[in-house]
C-alpha cells in the first residue's frame, strides 16, 4: 500500500518549518510528499528547496505554480497528481503528531470499508501554546455530538449536507475517492468537503476522536456573525447566497448517490429550490407553507425558518 502526502503553501515561512519536521520525523513515512506552492511571494520556495536538499529527502517533490490558483485549485490539483493509495492533506501551519500516519494507516487497512478518515485536533496559538476551548460537542463543535476518546464514528451525508465534519488537514483519503472527484468537480465546493461527501455516500466517511494534530490558529483568525442592523435588501442576499451554497452541495451529492438515496436528495434539491423562490419574493406566508409541506419535514427545522424569516421581513 502506497501512501502519499500532499500540502500546499503560499507565504508560509513563519510556521512551515515546524510543519515539515513533523512531516519528516513521521513514524510511518509516506512513499511520496507533493508539495505545491501557489506563487509565493516570500522565501517559502528557498525554505523548502534547502529543507529538501538539507535532508535529501528523495521522496520530496516541490512545484511552483506559474500563475496564483487560489487555495481551494492549488489543493485540487495536488491532490489529482498524487498516486499514493492512501493520500494525506496537510496545511502549511501546522504541527503533526509523530505517529498520526502510522495511527490513520493501520485503521484503514484493518477497515477497508473506511475511505475517509478524519482525527481530532488539538488548537494551539501563535506560539505553539496549547488553547483550552470548552465544547460538549466533539471536533470543536464540527460534529453535532460529543464522542468518547478513541471512538470510531460514521458520519453520514446528511449532516454533511449542512457543514464539513473536520478540518481538511486531519483527513485521509482512498485513492478511488479523489479519482472520482476528477469526474464531476463542482470548484465551488471545498475539496476536503467533496471527498468527505462522495465518500458519506459509500459509507465510508469515518471521524476518529483523538487528535493527532495540533491546528494553530492565528491571531489574525475572526469570527463575524451577521448583523440585524443591516439593510433587509443586504440580509436577503445573503440568505439567498447560503442557501444556495446548501443547494449547490445536494447537486453534488446527487451526482455520486446510489439510488437508495436519490430520492431523499431529489426532495431535498426541490426544497431548497422552494426556499430560494421564497427569499427571493420575500414572501413570509409560502415560507411557512414550505416548512409545514410533509415531504420535506424530515430536513426542514425551526432554526432555518427563523433564519429565512428574520432575513427577509423588514425591520
Amino acid at each position: 500500500m502506497q501512501i502519499s502526502l500532499v500540502l500546499t503553501t503560499y507565504n508560509g515561512t513563519k510556521y512551515l518549518k515546524t510543519q515539515l519536521d513533523s512531516i519528516r520525523l513521521q513514524t510511518l513515512q509516506p512513499d511520496e510528499v507533493l508539495i505545491f506552492d501557489d506563487l509565493s511571494t516570500d522565501d517559502t520556495a528557498i525554505l523548502i528547496r534547502d529543507y529538501i536538499n538539507h535532508y535529501q529527502l528523495k521522496h520530496w517533490t516541490f512545484k511552483i505554480n506559474r500563475q496564483n490558483q487560489g487555495f481551494k485549485a492549488n489543493f485540487t490539483q495536488a491532490l489529482f497528481a498524487s498516486s499514493g493509495d492512501i493520500v494525506f492533506l496537510c496545511d502549511q501551519d501546522d504541527y503533526w503528531h509523530h505517529d498520526k500516519v502510522e495511527q490513520m494507516v493501520a485503521i484503514m487497512k484493518e477497515k477497508p470499508f473506511i475511505l475517509t478518515l478524519a482525527s481530532d485536533f488539538e488548537l494551539i496559538n501563535d506560539s505553539g501554546d496549547l488553547l483550552e476551548i470548552k465544547d460538549v460537542r466533539s471536533n470543536y463543535g464540527m460534529l453535532d455530538f460529543q464522542a468518547d476518546a478513541g471512538d470510531l464514528i460514521q458520519v453520514n451525508y446528511q449532516d454533511l449536507l449542512m457543514k464539513n465534519f473536520a478540518q481538511g488537514c486531519t483527513m485521509a483519503v482512498r485513492r478511488q475517492v479523489i479519482e472520482a472527484l476528477k469526474h464531476n468537480l463542482y470548484p465551488e465546493l471545498e475539496h476536503d468537503w467533496s471527498l468527505a461527501l462522495i465518500s458519506s455516500l459509500k459509507n465510508g466517511c469515518y471521524f476518529y476522536c483523538k487528535p493527532l494534530i495540533q491546528y494553530r490558529i492565528h491571531s489574525t483568525n475572526t469570527i463575524g456573525l451577521a448583523s440585524m442592523t443591516q439593510s433587509t435588501e443586504k440580509r436577503v442576499n445573503q440568505r439567498f447566497a447560503q442557501v444556495s451554497l446548501e443547494l449547490y452541495r445536494v447537486n453534488f451529492a446527487l451526482q455520486y448517490a446510489p439510488s437508495k438515496y436519490c430520492y431523499d436528495l431529489a426532495s431535498r434539491e426541490d426544497y431548497y429550490v422552494e426556499r430560494l423562490n421564497v427569499i427571493e419574493h420575500r414572501n413570509i406566508f409560502k415560507l411557512i407553507k414550505v416548512y409545514f409541506n410533509s415531504r420535506y419535514r424530515s430536513f426542514s427545522n425551526l432554526r432555518s425558518l427563523l433564519g429565512d424569516a428574520l432575513a427577509i421581513i423588514k425591520i
